[in-house]
């Protein structure tokens, strides 16, 4: 005889919780993690981004997508930098 998983989603107002439910008990309950979350950017900055998805032929189609390719640029960048400060940081070690 087989288990039956499911997962059950609970919104109450904002607050969204799941449960791992085997057969007809709960196993897990907790906080569900959104895929996407907001984040606010000054009046200036916005004004910037709408010229460039209105006013040019770069293939960005929305503000969204102009943010999301610019913070994975600036993301391997920086990461690629901490990469190379750790290098560093073991040549230094081994001299």
């Amino acid at each position: 005889m087989s288990k039956r998983f499911s997962i059950g989603i609970l919104y109450f107002r904002t607050y969204v919780t799941k449960f791992l439910y085997i057969g007809r008990q709960i196993i897990y309950s907790g906080p569900m993690a959104k895929e996407h979350q907001g984040a606010s950017l000054p009046i200036e900055l916005l004004k910037r981004i709408d010229y460039i998805v209105k006013e040019t032929d770069l293939g960005y189609t929305s503000r969204a997508d102009f943010v999301k390719e610019s913070v994975r640029q600036k993301l391997d960048e920086v990461e690629r930098k901490l990469l190379e400060l750790e290098k560093l940081k073991k040549e230094l070690r081994e001299r």
